[in-house]
């Protein structure tokens, strides 16, 4: 359990420290991981598969295209429960995530465009797409991806 810490200032983002969680205060998009973990709970979904969850199946090899309807309905979920809370005048129908093709598979990229400004750059840092076959939707690579995808969202907004 982590002890409460005060507030520090990291790459743009606030972050402070208790014992249940660990919450983001940025100053466009946040990350409430209680409340997506409310939502597993709520829905009996913390042994379901993510793979599962979204594409009614497990497949043995994962395509590029069923990464991206999976990081797609997940970032619409998260939003729709509460847990990835965007900047005010956002809505997730705003904001388009692809995964970068060609990219092996541990290390995928995630690519977010704003669509009503489809040709703003988007920083080279682009976040990372954590899920793989074997994790569940309570597991800590979901939230991890949710994380970078606040992130990434934080910094497009920014340019």
């Amino acid at each position: 359990m982590f002890a409460s810490r005060p507030r520090t200032k990291t790459f743009g983002a606030v972050f402070a420290r208790s014992a249940s969680r660990i919450v983001h205060t940025r100053t466009n998009t946040s990350l409430e991981k209680t409340k997506w973990a409310k939502f597993v709970k709520k829905g009996k979904l913390q042994n379901m598969n993510v793979y599962h969850y979204y594409l009614g199946r497990t497949p043995g090899q994962v395509s590029e295209a069923e990464r991206e309807k999976i990081l797609d309905e997940l970032f619409k979920d998260a939003v729709a429960v509460g847990a990835l809370l965007l900047p005010r005048d956002y809505e997730a129908k705003d904001f388009r995530l692809s995964i970068v093709p060609d990219q092996p598979e541990q290390m995928q990229r995630i690519e977010i465009v704003l669509k009503k400004q489809p040709r703003l750059e988007q920083p080279r840092l682009m976040p990372y797409y954590f899920i793989d076959r074997r994790n569940n939707l309570g597991h800590e690579h979901v939230l991890l991806t949710l994380d970078q995808v606040a992130a990434g969202i934080d910094r497009l907004l920014s340019l």
